[in-house]
């Protein structure tokens, strides 16, 4: 065989490039049966590859099934859907599956198409705790499976990871209180509710059992006890706070500012009013953020947008904020029935100034924020470290404020933001400016940008339109949102051939 071969390391990569799952977090999101069939042939091919390619391949499964048609084949049939043990097994029958389990780093409990009969479940408690998935490291379980109750017994300690979906009846849920205990290496935990049986406090219970060593949580419909547990967390570093129903901290805090959040660097939140969030956000007066998510679905009237853009600006160590995305959403017809009510000023971006470092900015609210040329101008000096920028409305109506920034917007936003790569904003493409001279078109700073989504904007001038952007932006894309525009960036993509 050629030496490469005999490098442990290479053989990895190189075996890992034949990996055929692909995750999100903790879940396996899909699997590419041909690349598991590479694997199997790899790992009968020599004893060399052997281990390497089985490390693979077993690194990941979906259940117990497959683990366990690896035990004798007399021993077992499957009925109805359903894996059961025909015989008894002693511990040598065992041997063949759990060579292969203590390989597994990423397990998801979902049953699939056959689900794991009691009697198989029975044979696995008769062994030891943790013997089953010694090495489990990732775990995606959802309360309806089968699995659920027993995987405190069928996961060893080493547990970092785990994302629950809580699917199944109320009963079965419960059963997850217990976890806290079982995994105290936890660094990792998201949870979904599903399922109408569930209430929030299931959830909250839970968190507050959680170890404090955690580094990464998203978890909905906090209550304000669950809120003040997680404060102190010193190595918490993302949290993703959805449903956020109720005040998370009603009254003052006891806790001094420079002890709440200490490691927080992502924040999340999606509340129903940003009142909510605007509580939360008060806390963080010392904060470290780096990245902040920010969603309100209703009753997003301008009081209350004003009360959490003026939190925000006084929130966190303004050097240290890169992203930011707040989208301010609300019914469609009560958006309506008073326009007034909802009308956004530039005053609320004003207030984000403070953030000069800022990179990724997403902004949206029912009506827009009014903008034109020169507004958007004051933002890019404001930001000149802007690489990506979505600013819009997010209610669609006919009624919305006349916002008129043009195609110049766009010179103006690259002239002084020399990494901005990526627009999303609406433009009023009727008048079209003048093309830039022949050294400042020639500026470095006029070639970064590379995709623009014109929003609902529309054409009047395809020709016009794509002459101007191509002599401006050589390596523009425009995003399809209509025929005209797809027009468009075919007239972009033509010039780029030439």
């Amino acid at each position: 065989m050629h030496r490469c071969w005999d490098i442990a390391e290479l053989v990895q990569l190189i075996l890992e490039k034949l990996d055929s799952r692909t995750f999100h977090g903790d879940e396996i999101e899909s699997v590419n049966r041909p690349q598991v069939i590479a694997l199997y042939h790899l790992a009968q091919t020599c004893r060399r590859l052997c281990d390497p390619a089985l490390d693979v391949l077993w690194k990941a499964t979906h259940g117990l099934v497959p683990l366990l048609k690896c035990l004798p084949t007399k021993s077992w049939e499957i009925r109805d859907g359903c894996f059961e043990l025909v015989s008894a097994l002693n511990i040598d029958d065992w041997q063949r599956c759990l060579g292969y389990s203590r390989r597994v780093r990423t397990f998801s409990s979902y049953d699939g198409t056959v689900v794991v009969g009691q009697s198989a479940i029975e044979s696995m408690m008769s062994l030891s705790p943790g013997t089953v998935l010694p090495n489990v490291q990732g775990v995606a379980c959802y309360s309806s499976s089968v699995l659920f109750p027993y995987l405190g017994f069928l996961l060893g300690p080493r547990v970092e990871g785990i994302a629950i979906t809580l699917d199944g009846p109320a009963h079965r849920a419960s059963i997850m209180h217990t976890f806290g205990s079982y995994f105290r290496s936890l660094k990792r935990v998201r949870i979904r509710v599903t399922s109408g049986e569930l209430t929030s406090g299931l959830v909250s219970f839970f968190v507050v059992q959680l170890p404090s060593q955690l580094r990464a949580l998203s978890f909905q419909g906090p209550n304000p006890a669950t809120c003040r547990h997680l404060v102190t967390f010193p190595n918490l570093q993302d949290l993703e706070v959805l449903d956020l129903i109720e005040t998370p901290f009603p009254g003052p805090y006891p806790v001094p500012s420079d002890k709440v959040f200490t490691a927080l660097h992502t924040l999340k939140i999606t509340t129903s009013n940003p009142l909510f969030a605007a509580n939360f956000m008060a806390v963080l007066k010392d904060a470290r953020l780096r990245r902040l998510y920010l969603e309100a679905s209703e009753d997003s009237t301008t009081l209350n947008s004003l009360a959490l853009f003026s939190v925000i600006c006084a929130a966190g160590s303004p050097l240290e904020l890169v992203e930011i995305s707040i989208l301010l959403n609300d019914d469609f017809e009560r958006v309506l029935a008073d326009l007034q009510l909802y009308d956004t000023q530039f005053d609320f971006i004003r207030a984000l100034f403070v953030y000069s470092n800022l990179c990724y900015i997403t902004l949206a609210c029912p009506l827009g924020f009014g903008l034109d040329d020169s507004l958007l101008e004051i933002m890019a000096r404001a930001w000149p470290r802007l690489v990506l920028l979505r600013i819009g409305n997010s209610v669609a109506t006919d009624k919305n404020p006349q916002s008129s920034p043009t195609l110049a917007a766009l010179l103006a936003l690259c002239k002084h933001c020399a990494y901005l790569h990526s627009v999303y904003i609406a433009l009023n493409t009727t008048m079209i400016p003048a093309a830039c001279g022949r050294s400042e078109s020639r500026s470095a700073l006029s070639f970064k940008l590379n995709y623009w989504d014109p929003c609902d904007s529309s054409v009047q001038f395809p020709e016009s339109v794509g002459e101007f952007l191509g002599t401006n932006f050589p390596m523009l894309s425009v995003a399809h949102t209509s025929e005209s525009w797809a027009q468009v960036d075919a007239l972009l993509a033509a010039r780029r051939a030439t």
